[in-house]
């Protein structure tokens, strides 16, 4: 029973790991994809008044 608990334990773990992962490439993801967005404005801003 000891070792199903410790590899219950370890499943949870790595699932508990996964999500932090996700949820860090989804973070970095949404703030490249705002820096491209702000890039881009500035740029068509800069293409308008140049």
């Amino acid at each position: 029973m000891h070792h199903l608990f410790t590899g219950r334990q370890v499943a949870d773990r790595l699932s508990a790991a996964a999500s932090a992962l996700i949820a860090a490439a989804v973070a970095v993801g949404v703030r490249a994809a705002a820096d491209a967005s702000a890039a881009y404005a500035s740029a068509r801003q800069a293409r308008k008044s140049g």
